[in-house]
């Protein structure tokens, strides 16, 4: 089949959908939405809901997400049965005094939230019971569990995903033998999505000691990384190889085929037709990846002995001009091993002002000392990575994301610190000159204006709730002995927040974080107008 490629050289570096009139006439904006399992998912369901209601979504040129994001992020994107509209799927606005006991448990099952109650452990262990292959027992879990309701995974008829139907005829004009496949298509007046996910290496070598991980991108039209790198792989048995990775994307369906017989020609390649297609679940799966790798380690399933053996899997290729390439079976892994909030996709493309929602587990504290937040304490531990601090805690996977100067991070705590003492949302608007990085193919000397939004509790809106609500939120922050329904709101634990149930929600927290994010940016309306109309 024929497949478009997408090299990026330091010559060239081209992002296919520059060539979309309804995405470029749109503001230089993008918005992040964190990892960070049902939690980032359910927050944003509330975050998207807000600039719904603001009606500032026909604006935003990208939405870039990572793993929970990403769950949040692909049906939103993509979604074509079930919600009759936009208003449907994301929920209703609700003020703070308006909200109840009664009205959080009736979650509306055709809303986006109500998929983060359903049992993850019952969705595997069903797949599991078919003796589903293990590389995509994950995908598949996601999809059954946040694309089916919304028409977008089906099992045993995986098809392809691309942009739009003209981008499909188009696919089909030039090859033929696709033309019983299915594809689908991204819903109108849409932000231009961003999935990101990681390459963790050749599966045939895994595992790998040291390991190196690289980031990964799935949009509507095309996958891949513009870095071009040469990454040396050391398997804890075996001999290190060199591996070409990056320097481009490859049109999205194309994804899983073999390496092209021949050097492209105008960026042209004939490569053969996937045995079995990269599908929208595949994508949004790898970019949740972690929890198939808590899943093994935890032996929750009781037959698995690796580590990475429900990672998922795919053929990948790099692009290159110059020189042959060969395909090999990578195993790809969470975005949020290297990189949580999808931030550096945005920087690639030189967005002008970015909104990074940090969905996170952890809330803001209140030191003085900012080497306590360098060292990824009290704040969400890959914050400070972006400006060059290493954080203990999540090891050197992080070591190449710095994009900021480090006299810049004082000024982003200093603000989220102020806005919290204030009992307001905890977000500030900072400005970064944006730093050279080869790792993440991101090119420096520019300045990009962010308004970064931490999850955090808001005590001007948690002041307008009713107190059997308030009275719940009080008792499940308490510092010794947090209990009840609200346990830790809204940093809920990514894993196990309710004992033994592994990653689900009760409606009664997806509802009450949804409606806290929406309100977060409603009643800030004059901000996020004039950052992203």
């Amino acid at each position: 089949m024929k497949v478009r490629l997408y090299p990026c050289t330091e010559q060239r570096s081209t992002f296919a959908e520059e060539t979309l009139t309804s995405i470029m006439e749109r503001s230089n904006t993008g918005v992040c939405f964190s990892g960070g399992g049902t939690r980032a998912m359910s927050a944003a369901w509330g975050q998207l809901r807000g600039l719904h209601a603001l009606g500032l979504l026909k604006h935003v040129r990208y939405i870039s997400s990572v793993s929970g994001g990403s769950w949040a992020s692909v049906p939103f994107t993509y979604f074509r049965q079930g919600p009759e509209d936009d208003q449907a799927f994301l929920g209703e606005v609700l003020a703070p005094e308006d909200i109840t006991m009664e009205n959080l448990k009736a979650l509306d099952e055709k809303t986006l939230g109500f998929c983060a109650t359903q049992s993850f452990k019952g969705a595997l262990f069903d797949f599991w019971k078919e003796d589903y292959p293990s590389d995509k027992l994950w995908s598949d879990t996601v999809g059954k569990i946040f694309l089916e309701p919304f028409g977008l995974f089906q099992q045993d008829d995986t098809g392809y995903f691309s942009y739009d139907q003209e981008t499909v005829s188009k696919i089909l004009q030039r090859n033929p033998e696709l033309a019983e496949s299915s594809f689908l298509t991204v819903r109108e007046d849409r932000p231009y999505l961003i999935i990101n996910s990681s390459l963790l290496g050749p599966s045939a070598m895994a595992p790998f000691d040291p390991e190196i991980v690289v980031g990964f991108q799935h949009t509507p039209l095309y996958s891949g990384t513009p870095a071009s790198l040469s990454v040396a792989y050391q398997p804890i048995k075996g001999e290190a190889e060199s591996v070409m990775i990056g320097s481009g994307f490859v049109e999205s369906f194309a994804l899983n085929s073999n390496a092209p017989t021949s050097l492209p020609v105008d960026d042209w390649a004939e490569t053969n037709v996937p045995e079995s297609p990269f599908a929208l679940c595949d994508a949004t799966g790898a970019s949740s990846a972690a929890f198939a790798g808590f899943v093994d380690q935890h032996h929750l399933l009781g037959m698995f002995s690796s580590t990475t053996a429900l990672t998922p899997k795919a053929e990948y290729w790099p692009v290159s001009e110059s020189v042959e390439v060969s395909s090999r079976e990578f195993s790809f892994g969470d975005g949020g091993v290297i990189e949580n909030y999808g931030l550096p996709a945005l920087l690639q493309r030189k967005v002008t002002t970015a909104v990074v929602f940090i969905n996170t587990a952890t809330p803001l504290g209140d030191s003085k000392d900012m080497s306590t937040f360098e060292k990824g304490k009290e704040v969400d531990t890959y914050l400070p990575t972006l400006f060059g601090f290493q954080v203990p805690s999540v090891g050197t996977y992080t070591s190449q994301n710095q994009v900021f100067p480090k006299d810049e991070f004082e000024s982003v705590i200093r603000g989220l610190q102020e806005a919290k003492k204030g009992q307001k949302t905890v977000m500030t608007v900072t400005e970064h000159q944006v730093q050279d990085n080869g790792w993440w193919g991101i090119e420096g000397g520019w300045t990009v204006k962010v308004c970064w939004c931490y999850l955090d509790r808001v005590g001007e809106w948690e002041a307008q709730l009713n107190k059997e609500i308030s009275h719940d939120i009080a008792k499940g922050n308490h510092r010794f002995f947090s209990s009840g329904p609200f346990k830790n709101f809204p940093n809920y634990d990514t894993v196990d927040q309710n004992f033994l149930d592994l990653l689900e929600l009760t409606p009664e927290q997806v509802s009450l974080l949804g409606h806290l994010c929406a309100w977060n940016i409603t009643s800030n309306e004059e901000l996020f107008q004039a950052l992203l109309k």
